[in-house]
């Protein structure tokens, strides 16, 4: 059965909001305007039809219906007051407040789960935590200490792995190359080239959720390699068979091809940096760094693509943050949600290189070479985190391997533009960059961009360049990638569903020609 379409006399009259020229079906999530106060939110349309159809409004924000709780008059309010006096629910409440007061040791907790025939992974010290019981077959299911106590036994989950329907179900996802990690309670844990995902049990085969999971994982791969060969989006897409206007779509409304990104408190959570401190008030500042080494004077931040930008975020709101941070005398580090999540090695090369833990390599050791375009593409797109870049390639070489490179564009006959430098991962190559730009034509002007998310240029002033301006530019987001602003010229990326990002703002320096 085809799902059903919706037509845009339809979709104004649920309030919806969709600037993406294409048929939404009721499978589609979408945002609405909360019919009260108009704020915009995210909702499957076949729930917002239903809840149309039975209510009269499509969507309401939790404010607004905390609101209306909150103003309930007089008689409902007695109603409630009356139930809660009942002798029933006093009875129950009674006998919920003893079972939440009973309190449990280590050693009775231990007790019951060897008694079980069990063994755990978790924290036992509280008997309100939920830790994750396994049994010698394999089997696992995750469970409250409180729940078993109660019962004074931890009882297994009841999968019959002896079923015909269960082996055929086995030997359908193995063809796939689906494994099943955990199997508990008719509940399935799917992996599948490094994604997990859960399924109902009960059905004994691959439902259609994780058939749709399997073939959009292959085309988020696929789609990835095509652009890391310098495809377009546009063309990548079309050749993996998703419409780009889906695809702009999907990913406004936080739906990615292959997976969602990590929480940004995730990643920081996940850095071990000795002395860093989270999400702190930084006196006598208003601003929360995400993380602070104060003995290093770094700060480092993870920004979410759709959070910080203009739907939330002022035009110059990272650039002032920027400025304010670099007047207490810090240095900053700041990364996409998209660059934790799909560009790990590059950003923790960069933190490692701050803190002073790279592997230091002389520049006056190495050997200059030319790479070729595609031994440059390979590089560039492995160890700096805007990709390959253009141009011709200078390299310096220590024992055959590239520890760093310099690509850098002719724009006329009286400039040249660079456009890319970085070193290997977790190298720090000392005079890499000046002994490269002594390569490049004397009878020209050089220009360097400086991204302010990674460095001020400061540097550059001792090389012979001149600072000349700050500007802010923009890219443009689906919510999770980013797109160079050219991609879109103009404001077209507002017919695609995508937002600007204002950057920290980038510093021009210029080295004018050497006689």
């Amino acid at each position: 059965m085809k799902p059903k379409t919706y037509n845009t006399e339809e979709l104004t009259q649920y309030k919806a909001i969709d600037t993406t020229p294409r048929i939404i079906s009721s499978g589609d999530v979408i945002y609405f305007h909360c019919y009260l106060c108009g704020h915009h939110g995210r909702k499957n349309i076949s729930e917002a039809v239903k809840t149309f159809k039975k209510k009269g409004f499509a969507y309401q924000c939790a404010d607004c219906l905390k609101n209306k709780l909150n103003n309930r008059g007089d008689a409902w309010k007695e109603n409630i007051k009356k139930a809660c006096q009942s002798h029933a629910h006093k009875e129950r409440a009674k006998t919920n407040s003893l079972k939440s007061r009973l309190k449990y040791t280590k050693d009775m907790i231990l007790e019951v789960i060897n008694k079980s025939g069990v063994t755990y992974e978790g924290d036992i010290s509280s008997p309100n935590n939920t830790i994750k019981i396994l049994w010698p077959d394999g089997v696992s299911r995750s469970i409250r200490i409180r729940k078993f106590m109660l019962d004074g036994l931890i009882t297994r989950p009841k999968i019959k792995e002896e079923s015909t329907n269960h082996l055929k179900f086995l030997a359908k996802i193995e063809e796939l190359g689906v494994s099943i990690t955990v199997l508990a309670n008719d509940t399935a844990e799917l992996e599948y080239k490094g994604q997990k995902w859960n399924q109902s049990w009960k059905v004994n085969h691959l439902n259609k959720s994780s058939i749709r999971k399997i073939k959009n994982i292959d085309r988020g791969i696929k789609l990835q390699e095509l652009l890391n060969n310098g495809i377009t989006l546009n063309q990548a897409c079309k050749e993996v068979g998703v419409d780009p206007n889906r695809y702009y779509r999907d990913r406004r409304a936080g739906v990615d091809i292959m997976t969602t990104a990590i929480s940004t408190k995730e990643f920081q959570r996940h850095i071990q940096i000795d002395g860093a401190v989270y999400d702190k008030k930084l006196e006598p500042l208003s601003y929360r760094p995400d993380i602070l080494v104060e003995d290093k004077k770094l700060i480092i931040e993870v920004d979410g693509m759709w959070s910080h930008s203009e739907e939330f975020k002022q035009k110059n709101y990272h650039i002032t943050r920027w400025h304010e941070f670099r007047k207490l005398g810090y240095s900053v580090l700041s990364f996409s949600e998209m660059e934790v999540k799909e560009k790990r090695n590059i950003v923790d090369s960069m933190i490692n290189h701050k803190l002073g833990k790279s592997i230091i390599i002389y520049a006056r050791k190495c050997e200059i070479v030319e790479l070729p375009p595609k031994e440059a593409n390979i590089f560039f797109n492995s160890c700096h985190l805007k990709g390959s870049g253009q141009g011709k390639c200078l390299a310096l070489k220590n024992g055959g391997r590239v520890v760093c490179a310099l690509r850098f564009v002719h724009d006329d006959e009286k400039t040249i533009n660079i456009s890319r430098f970085c070193n290997n991962i977790g190298l720090s190559v000392v005079g890499g960059y000046s002994r490269l730009l002594a390569q490049l034509p004397r009878d020209r002007d050089i220009i360097n961009f400086v991204d302010h998310r990674h460095g001020n240029g400061e540097g550059l002033l001792s090389l012979g360049f001149t600072k000349t301006k700050v500007h802010i530019g923009f890219e443009w987001t689906d919510g999770y990638n980013n797109f160079n602003r050219r991609s879109f010229l103009g404001n077209s990326g507002y017919e695609n569903g995508l937002k600007k990002f204002w950057d920290y703002g980038q510093s021009k320096y210029i080295r004018g020609a050497l006689q």
